[in-house]
């Protein structure tokens, strides 16, 4: 990922180093709280639509942990997606697809929606 950031023309280095430092600022805060968390016991339940998006290749995301999560949630629409080719960053590493996902949930949001 960082290495898209330094030979992408639209980055400077120095976005290269701010990417590394806010990816390390994130770790240092969230990691502890989600090491705490069992979202089983403290979100069963969610009152909007859900989308999990997971990288075959994840290795930082157990992939059973969170299926067996998405089976057991209860939300008033959910899914599951797997992309096949990505591993932690499926938006950098199967950026058409994430964006096809986006734009369907995007109309799926807004086609729910009820006029006032």
């Amino acid at each position: 990922m960082i290495r898209g950031i330094l030979v992408a023309p639209e980055y400077s280095w120095y976005d290269g180093v701010k990417m590394a430092m806010g990816n390390s600022f994130s770790a240092n805060a969230i990691l502890p709280q989600t090491e705490e968390t069992n979202l089983f016991v403290t979100a069963p339940e969610w009152k909007v639509p859900v989308y999990l998006f997971m990288g075959r290749f994840d290795y930082m995301t157990p992939s059973e942990v969170a299926y067996d999560y998405y089976k057991m949630l209860k939300a008033p629409a959910k899914s599951f997606v797997w992309f096949e080719r990505s591993a932690h960053f499926p938006q950098f590493e199967e950026p058409d697809l994430f964006s096809e996902w986006m734009t369907k949930i995007k109309e799926e949001t807004l086609s729910s929606r009820t006029a006032p």
